[in-house]
């Protein structure tokens, strides 16, 4: 049994637990929340010399010493984890969340800086609901859930509309949030609200103090005193600055996800969303240029033992006015960055080119149908032409930045009756060459012939995949690590019947490819923007 040491980046005394060596990351973290009492909405996650551990590693793999013996791993306590995406590309579950107040309190606006960062100096009159939707991924019981927040921006006492004739308007809502003005507070027209959604059971009532930079003296105190008596949970913020805004949904959102039973809504083709642009941390590429960090690095700044979110601003952080010396912790975390996948390009793109080949029979159409489609094809593909390709766009990071990919994955013919020749123009202008070897019939002499031909070409990374990983025979598991470490290529074991380490051979040759690339975007084509890319199907082959 190994002795693992909890110790918070706080400082705070540590928490002792004993577990085997084939206890998963994930086990540690449960027994971890039972004997800290965690509060649910607390995000844990352990980090081994610096490096931030995955769910699904065990300590067997860590590379420690044999049992018994102590090990320390740091744990780092987070909020859970709020995402927003593009758009949804799975199930999903929705969540509606109703947003109404007084008149004039600026419920319109503060949903809009929330949806589009954006503050609407216009009174905006509205006289029936409208309803605006956040594409989001939601921490709920150490998994990501895709999340479709609809916001419905109810309307007030307003003239035009009597909302205490119709309370049908609260029908759909998961949880309410009540918008008071601080610069005119009217309780009577909240109570008013109350009282028409008192029927509907909520998972969640939020009462905002909107308006915080123009407060009349004395109203904050009173909205205050108001929620508590009426069992609400209060925030003050301010729409016009943005300030707490993204708070309140965060915590409206939460609250009603730790109560909900999951039933996920199926994908729809229909709709387009408009992607957000990501923001850049400044102090995070100041700390990296002045650091000289290895660019597979990534940085991450604590405050006050909370991680900051890349569009944080020091503004927000409720620091005195300058001039302040602040002290932010500084994390290297050793892991890969991130890699998105999205629908389409929207603007110019970075492409790379990735050619497949390998052993006869090995299965690598199914490894590259398995990465692209998420499907296996339990018949043998049998290709008559030497070459096929699909495409996959996507976001990879670099220094910083999302940059939009066009990931073209090339199915490179191998040995076969029927196409005899086997050429080295196929690996011409590719960025890396990933070998398929079939662990159950290895055939290691295919492979190296596959090598001969292609050494003439200057690739950024060349890969070896053991497929078939879960019906290997014996031996022949070692035989092929020891053939990729003589060869200098790169090891994987997949298995592209289980999915097993697909997504992995492919997010690491992709990140290797663009850790070396100089970026040479090619323009997006504005006449194509409102049409979505081709869908993924065997191409023709331009070679003749």
């Amino acid at each position: 049994m190994y002795s693992i040491r909890l110790l918070p980046l706080s400082g705070s005394s540590s928490t002792e637990l004993e577990l085997p060596p084939d206890a998963s990351i994930g086990e540690v973290l449960q027994r971890a929340r039972a004997s800290l009492g965690c509060d649910p909405k607390t995000r844990l996650q352990l980090l081994f010399e610096d490096r931030l551990l995955q769910m699904q590693e065990t300590l067997a793999t860590l590379g420690l010493p044999d049992p018994p013996f102590q090990v320390d791993l740091q744990l780092l306590q987070q909020p859970r984890l709020v995402e927003r995406i593009d758009r949804q590309t799975s199930d999903f579950q929705r969540v509606d969340v109703g947003i109404c107040g007084q008149r004039e309190a600026g419920k319109t606006s503060f949903l809009s800086q929330y949806v589009d960062h954006r503050f609407y100096s216009d009174r905006f009159g509205n006289v029936m609901p409208t309803v605006r939707f956040a594409n989001l991924r939601v921490e709920k019981e150490d998994s990501m859930v895709p999340v479709k927040l609809f916001l419905y921006d109810l309307p007030g006492s307003c003239a035009h509309w009597n909302a205490g004739e119709d309370p049908r308007m609260f029908q759909r809502q998961a949880a309410v949030i009540f918008v008071a003005d601080l610069e005119t507070l009217r309780l009577d027209e909240i109570q008013r609200l109350l009282d028409i959604s008192a029927p509907k059971t909520f998972s969640e009532r939020v009462l905002v103090g909107n308006k915080a930079d123009a407060a009349a003296p004395g109203n904050s105190e009173e909205a205050e005193a108001f929620a508590t008596a009426q069992g609400l949970t209060y925030f003050e913020a301010s729409a016009k600055d943005h300030e707490s805004v993204d708070v309140v949904l965060r915590h409206t959102l939460l609250a009603v996800m730790d109560k909900l039973e999951l039933h996920l809504t199926p994908v729809g083709r229909n709709g387009a969303d408009t992607p957000p642009e990501r923001s850049r941390c400044e102090v995070l590429q100041r700390a990296r240029a002045s650091l000289g960090c290895d660019p597979k690095t990534r940085l991450q700044l604590l405050f006050e033992d909370r991680p900051l979110q890349m569009q944080e601003t020091l503004a927000t952080l409720g620091l005195p006015d300058p001039p302040v010396q602040v002290d932010l912790q500084l994390l290297h975390l050793q892991q890969p960055g991130l890699v998105e996948r999205i629908d389409k390009q929207t603007s110019d793109f970075q492409r790379v080119d990735i050619g497949i080949c390998g052993q006869r029979g090995s299965g690598k159409t199914s490894f590259l149908n398995q990465y692209v489609d998420n499907r296996f094809h339990a018949e043998r593909v049998l290709s008559v032409i030497p070459v096929d390709f699909k495409i996959t766009n996507l976001r990879v990071e670099k220094e910083d930045c999302m940059v939009p990919v066009k990931l073209v994955l090339w199915d490179l013919h191998g040995f076969h009756d029927t196409w005899n020749g086997v050429r080295a123009t196929m690996f011409r202008r590719k960025s890396a060459i990933i070998f398929v070897l079939d662990l159950e019939t290895m055939q290691l002499d295919e492979i190296q012939h596959l090598l001969d031909i292609s050494a003439s070409e200057t690739v950024s990374k060349r890969v070896l995949v053991g497929n078939k990983a879960d019906v290997a025979a014996p031996g022949n598991t070692e035989e092929a690590e020891a053939f990729a470490t003589g060869k200098g290529l790169t090891y994987f074991e997949a298995s592209a019947k289980d999915h097993e380490s697909v997504e992995v051979v492919l997010r690491h040759t992709l990140l290797s490819v663009m850790d070396k690339l100089e970026l040479d975007l090619t323009v997006f084509r504005s006449d194509r923007a409102l049409a979505p890319d081709p869908p993924f199907q065997r191409s023709r082959c331009a070679l003749q």
